[in-house]
């Protein structure tokens, strides 16, 4: 059932090369999948993910039929861009003579017209709102501490095995600035995929991906921290810098679809959509309901396969025709991220809510006006907008989340919001208000972890992964000192004391238990065993 990273990339690219006359786009939607009923697109690592939040495959997850590909790709003059499992059909680019064709096949079930091929126009306005002044490299601090996330580097949680798909336009010179080395050293960047050009290249188009990167991801001291500096990462371009159509909204879909098959546990997009080059095909704001867009829809859709999704809720507050939140913010189960101050008051570029269905829209906020940033030129900035707030936020949920890894999305979701700042009396400027981790942790009542700076001894675990016998070595250890075993689920599998007449080489008996991520505790340090 699971897919190899080369093979997945191998099935998109084929429907790939973009070089085309003056045509449209179209989205074909396919009636049914009768070839696919035994093939799922997910690693193991997604299917991991769902067997912790108790998530079952249904058919969303099975692959457009080939075979439907394969005659769709026949139709004289017309080229498929792209495929969606979620949605069951293609986008396609071709002129209109061939929609007859098509639409007489007697697998479609509808063809929906997407956007016109126009020339490059304004780009997307969350891309364009940032500033240029130089920064004071120890300022970085404010923008942690605001959420608290410096108690939970405290406590050792900075994103550890949580694994963070990041949509953007861009990530220019990500792989050569100052602050991101570690990501590469420790091999944490584990997939790059730029979905506009169909290529594995991620470091080039633009540096705004870059700049969001920093926020969640640095590591500088002394210049920047992020918040979940210590999670894994998934690069992937999603977004068309050159214009603003609504078949990006589409590459997101697909970008949601590759997270979710990867085993991602965090979508972190500083992206959203309203208004295109072509005005006529402008969103409407009674749109904005959570059901009706394509990207809202992709977003719903990666909730509901326990993806986190966090988005920035948008920059355009002062544009008077559409100061409310960008798609797809709309959707339900996702966090939507505004920006405040230093003050802790709206900035004045952030979007507001509620949804159209009169919703809490956006859920939470954060600092954004004047984060400290580290750019594509490898120096470090003050950038302003929700863009670098949501990421802000992504980290904090990834710390939440290692703290536990038998907690949902939803969960976490929700801890986030109970613990902010106005949970009691939101608003429409900055939702729940601003959240803090103390209190989200407390509300998760996980047990695992203590702070770092209390952690004195030190021990050798070997072999982990563990298939039998896990031996615990020490050259320091405190006589009495107390060690538990627990699963994902916080359930206490056993328990012991160590003393001299026990501890030259403790074993745990792994044996009788079944595969999946155990947490031993040793006194106060934990450590994270993988049984196989």
């Amino acid at each position: 059932m699971a897919m190899s990273k080369v093979l997945f990339i191998t099935l998109f690219i084929l429907f790939g090369s973009r070089t085309f006359a003056q045509k449209s786009y179209f989205f074909i939607h396919f009636k049914d999948k009768p070839g696919s009923k035994e093939f799922f697109e997910v690693t193991s690592r997604s299917s991991l993910r769902r067997t912790h939040q108790n998530l079952k495959f249904d058919y969303s997850d099975l692959s457009v039929d080939t075979s439907y590909i394969n005659s769709i790709s026949k139709v004289p003059d017309l080229r498929i861009i792209l495929s969606s499992k979620w949605l069951n059909g293609v986008l396609i680019n071709s002129e209109n003579s061939s929609l007859k064709v098509i639409s007489q096949l007697p697998f479609v079930n509808s063809v929906t017209f997407v956007s016109k091929n126009t020339k490059d126009g304004i780009g997307n306005s969350l891309l364009e709102y940032q500033s240029t002044s130089s920064f004071d490299y120890g300022n970085a601090g404010f923008q942690v501490q605001s959420l608290k996330a410096d108690k939970m580097h405290d406590m050792c949680l900075n994103g550890a095995g949580i694994y963070i798909a990041v949509f953007d336009g861009g990530f220019q010179n990500a792989n050569q600035i100052q602050s991101l080395a570690h990501i590469f050293q420790q091999n944490r960047l584990k997939f790059t995929y730029n979905i506009v050009e169909n290529q594995s290249d991620v470091f080039s188009r633009h540096v705004h991906g870059t700049n969001v990167l920093s926020c969640l991801a640095g590591y500088s001291p002394g210049k920047l921290i992020g918040t979940g500096f210590g999670s894994d990462f998934a690069l992937i371009i999603t977004e068309d810098v050159k214009s603003e159509k609504k078949i990006e909204e589409y590459y997101w879909l697909k970008g949601a679809e590759m997270a979710d098959s990867l085993g991602v546990d965090i979508i972190s997009s500083s992206l959203g959509y309203y208004t295109f080059d072509d005005t006529s095909e402008n969103h409407q704001l009674s749109e904005l309901d959570g059901k009706t867009t394509v990207i809202t829809k992709a977003a719903a859709m990666a909730a509901r396969k326990g993806i986190l999704v966090v988005n920035s809720a948008g920059n355009n507050y002062n544009v008077n025709s559409w100061r409310k939140i960008v798609f797809p913010c709309d959707a339900d189960s996702i966090l939507s991220v505004g920006a405040v101050d230093n003050n802790f008051s709206k900035s004045s570029f952030s979007a507001i809510g509620p949804s159209e269905d009169g919703r809490i829209k956006l859920e939470v906020s954060a600092f954004g006006s004047g984060v400290t940033i580290n750019n594509s030129g490898n120096s470090f900035y003050s950038g302003s907008g929700t863009s670098y707030s949501a990421p802000l936020i992504t980290g904090l949920a990834a710390g939440l989340w290692q703290s536990n890894r038998g907690l949902t999305n939803i969960q976490i979701r929700n801890a986030i919001i109970q613990s902010s700042s106005l949970y009691l009396s939101p608003n429409n400027e900055i939702g729940y208000g601003i959240p803090d981790f103390e209190k989200a942790y407390n509300l998760l009542n996980s047990k695992f972890f203590t702070r770092c700076k209390e952690q004195t001894n030190s021990y050798d675990l070997y072999p982990n992964p563990v298939s039998d016998l896990l031996t615990i070595q020490s050259n320091n250890f405190s006589e009495g000192t107390e060690y538990y075993l627990f699963d994902l689920n916080g359930k206490e599998i056993t328990n012991g004391i160590i003393n001299v007449q026990s501890f030259a080489k403790l074993k745990l008996d792994f044996t009788y238990l079944g595969p999946g991520i155990y947490i031993l505790k040793i006194g106060d340090k934990q450590y994270k065993i993988v049984k196989i």
